[in-house]
């Protein structure tokens, strides 16, 4: 598929569930709540904002440096944000294949060797996402039976599902794509690259308090507006509306983050206004402000040093893949 033709599908994506959102949508009445969030609990958002960027920006630190390279933290924080800056307002994750190729230029590295840098981070994220989101389906089913009965369900359900896939791959691993066959050796190649079970636990550990930050996020967004949601009941959303991201859509996720927000909410049984105002409210706190910080890092940098086009690093990047 070529790039115009994914660009276009996730703008598709994004239009139809921001019409599916703002249909008939309360724009008043959202104003009203927006200007009358609380100071404080918006504030204490922003702090949590930026101590998980704290965290993952250390992550991003430490992993490079298992490459072998000596890394500033000043630098290699810079870096970090501001590929999320453009992973912001670019397609296709630009982002991604700009801090690839800032990374390698920066702290001579390999393509490789950076490329399993950013697959890692990817496997920390999901493993320490995941695992937040069963910890809390765990406590509210210890609460209600809703919550274990679901844990019950889709356990039955992936086990099912893993012995299906396991009995495929095991029956035509000499016929898996090559997608498939690259992804695993991908995989092993970022596992190697870590020097002992001790750095991989604390990659864990910085990816889990980065989203318990974001979860904090979500949470004190929620009682800025002075809506009645607990505190796993906003990790719930949070990881709910992060994994909902993977679905291709416009930059910045338009529409897929907030949708998965607002259906959040209306389980949880606030009202379609009021769940889809705060679904922007809290896209707006997590977009803005990163996206801001990722530009001036970008300034600074370019400064230092001048940059080929967007589009020759994205080619070499497709390379490296």
């Amino acid at each position: 598929m070529s790039k115009g033709l994914k660009v276009g599908l996730g703008c598709a994506v994004s239009l139809f569930f921001c019409h599916v959102l703002l249909y008939q949508f309360d724009w008043q009445m959202a104003w009203s709540l927006w200007l009358g969030a609380q100071g404080a609990w918006i504030a204490s958002a922003l702090l949590a904002l930026a101590l998980g960027f704290l965290l993952r920006a250390v992550r991003w630190q430490r992993l490079i440096t298992m490459q072998g390279a000596s890394v500033d933290f000043s630098e290699s924080a810079r870096v970090f944000l501001a590929s999320y800056a453009f992973n912001n307002l670019m397609p296709l994750r630009a982002g991604d294949a700009w801090r690839w190729y800032t990374t390698t230029q920066r702290f001579d590295l390999s393509g490789a060797s950076v490329l399993g840098a950013l697959f890692l981070e990817r496997v920390a994220d999901v493993i320490a996402l995941g695992f937040l989101l069963v910890l809390c389906a765990l406590y509210m089913g210890s609460k209600s039976g809703l919550g274990s009965e679901l844990i019950d369900e889709s356990g039955v359900a992936l086990l099912l599902v893993g012995c299906v896939v396991l009995w495929l791959v095991i029956r035509f691993r000499h016929k898996l794509p090559h997608v498939i066959t690259d992804f695993l050796s991908q995989f092993q190649a970022s596992l190697s690259s870590t020097s002992s079970p001790r750095e991989l636990s604390v990659l864990l550990l910085l990816s889990m308090f980065g989203w318990v930050c974001e979860g904090l996020l979500f949470h004190c967004c929620m009682h800025a507006l002075g809506l009645s949601i607990d505190a796993v009941q906003s990790g719930i959303t949070m990881a709910v509306s992060t994994f909902a991201t993977l679905v291709p859509s416009s930059p910045g996720h338009l529409g897929t983050f907030d949708y998965a927000v607002h259906s959040c909410l209306s389980f949880w049984g606030v009202s379609k206004s009021m769940a889809t105002a705060a679904a922007l409210f809290i896209h707006i706190v997590l977009w803005l402000p990163i996206t801001f910080a990722g530009l001036v890092a970008f300034i600074t940098l370019s400064k230092a040093s001048s940059q080929p086009s967007l589009n020759m690093i994205e080619k070499q990047y497709d390379e490296c893949q």
